[in-house]
């Protein structure tokens, strides 16, 4: 097991408390994982990415599709528009950021060895006045990991039940009505750990980058799964 894994199962309690844990300096070289430059190659290259952009009302802006010379089956979205709407300070998100590197590949191998999960890397990010979603649960439990900037987190201890979809009335949802479990600022290299559909909201502070990974449980008897794998070719 790896410094990064064995710090996640000494410092937390997951099979008795799922709830809220920060792992401060998880990680001493995030922009190794993540970084800008990281983002600009993505953005330019979106046949092998997804995106979704947010703008400073916090609504989802439609990205422009086309096809490519050569990527005949599916519509590719304008690269041009996500720089744009970036470097308008809009919020990205590249939605299948763990297949590209090494790095990330082996954090998912490492998380999906040790717990049951199928899991993946969401980049999140944003240049000077960006915003995040308002106070929301998501259906997996994530772990946030900063690679650049600042952001403020709230977790909150109360959960949506399991008879409503996520996002349900999400607009309501108001901070007053909810207990915060925890509240901290992350920095790169800190990690955070939100439970299954706990209620939370991110306050990015300036310029910054995080990587969502979403944990899917692993259904009795399932055999889905993700290779990762390294495969080398006899070239030499």
């Amino acid at each position: 097991m790896n410094n990064i894994i064995s710090r996640l199962c000494n410092e937390s309690n997951f099979l008795y408390q799922d709830r809220a844990y920060f792992f401060p300096k998880l990680i001493h070289n995030p922009e190794e994982y993540l970084s800008w430059k990281d983002v600009e190659y993505c953005v330019n290259n979106p046949a092998f990415y997804e995106f979704e952009v947010i703008d400073h009302s916090n609504n989802k802006v439609f990205i422009e599709r086309y096809i490519r010379a050569w990527i005949q089956e599916k519509k590719v979205q304008d690269h041009c528009q996500l720089v744009n709407h970036i470097n308008h300070g809009h919020t990205v998100i590249i939605m299948n950021y763990g297949f590209h590197s090494r790095k990330t590949q082996d954090l998912l191998l490492d998380l999906e060895r040790c717990f049951d999960v199928d899991a993946a890397i969401h980049v999140y990010g944003g240049l000077t006045g960006s915003k995040s979603f308002n106070i929301h649960d998501d259906y997996p439990c994530n772990f946030i990991i900063q690679t650049q900037g600042t952001t403020d987190w709230k977790i909150y201890k109360n959960r949506i039940s399991q008879l409503y979809k996520t996002g349900h009335d999400s607009y309501k949802i108001k901070d007053e009505l909810l207990e915060v479990d925890l509240e901290v600022t992350l920095t790169p290299g800190d990690c955070l750990y939100i439970p299954s559909r706990a209620y939370h909201c991110a306050f990015p502070k300036e310029k910054r980058l995080s990587m969502s990974i979403p944990c899917w449980p692993r259904l009795p008897g399932s055999n889905q799964t993700s290779d990762r794998n390294f495969y080398k070719l006899n070239y030499e």
